[in-house]
């Protein structure tokens, strides 16, 4: 029985695409919004760390 699991794994590992599905070519508008914010401060982050130094 486990070697049957350990090929069915086997099997399924190789099936998986080459290129992530996660990640689209064209993404859509909240994906491209997302990925616009990364690295900007946000007010949640400037407060954050506004609170952490007073401390």
């Amino acid at each position: 029985m486990p070697r049957h699991l350990i090929s069915d794994a086997h099997e399924w590992m190789k099936e998986i695409p080459t290129v992530p599905t996660y990640y689209p070519a064209k993404p859509q508008p909240r994906e491209r919004a997302w990925r616009n914010q990364q690295g900007k401060k946000t007010l949640l982050s400037l407060t954050l760390v506004w609170h952490s130094e007073e401390t």
